[in-house]
C-alpha cells in the first residue's frame, strides 16, 4: 500500500513538474520514457517492483537533470522540489536530497538509481 502511495504521489509529481517548468520539456521527457520503457498508462507507474516501471524513473530523472553521468545531482533535485512545492520545502528536505543522493551512490543501474533515489527522497526506503 505504501509503494502504491508513493507511486501516485510521483505521478502528481511528474504532473507538478510538468506545470512549474517548461512543459514542452516534461512532457517530451516523459513521453520518450514512456515510449522507450513500454509504459502505456499511469496505472503501470504503481507496479515499483517492475523493472520497465524503474526504469521510467531513471529515464525521466536523467531527461530532467537530475540523474548526470550515472549519479543524482541534489542540487536539481533540490530546485525541481522547490519549484513544485515552495510551501513544503525546507532545510529538512535539502537535507534529504542530500543524504539520499549519498545513499544511492553506489547504485550503478540507472533504473534502480531512479525508483531508490525516488523513493528515498520521499520516505519510503
Amino acid at each position: 500500500m505504501q509503494k502504491f502511495i508513493c507511486v501516485a504521489v510521483a505521478i502528481l509529481v511528474i504532473s507538478s513538474v510538468a506545470a512549474a517548468f517548461a512543459p514542452n520539456d516534461v512532457h517530451e521527457a516523459a513521453g520518450k520514457c514512456r515510449l522507450e520503457n513500454g509504459i502505456q498508462s499511469d496505472a503501470e507507474l504503481n507496479n515499483v517492483n517492475d523493472r520497465k516501471v524503474k526504469c521510467y524513473f531513471g529515464c525521466f530523472m536523467r531527461e530532467m537533470g537530475m540523474i548526470v553521468n550515472g549519479k543524482v545531482n541534489p542540487d536539481k533535485e533540490i530546485e525541481l522540489i522547490k519549484t513544485i512545492t515552495p510551501e513544503q520545502y525546507n532545510e529538512e528536505i535539502k537535507a534529504k536530497v542530500y543524504e539520499c543522493a549519498n545513499i544511492t551512490s553506489v547504485i550503478t543501474d540507472v533504473c534502480e538509481l531512479g525508483m531508490t533515489s525516488y523513493l528515498c527522497v520521499f520516505g519510503k526506503v
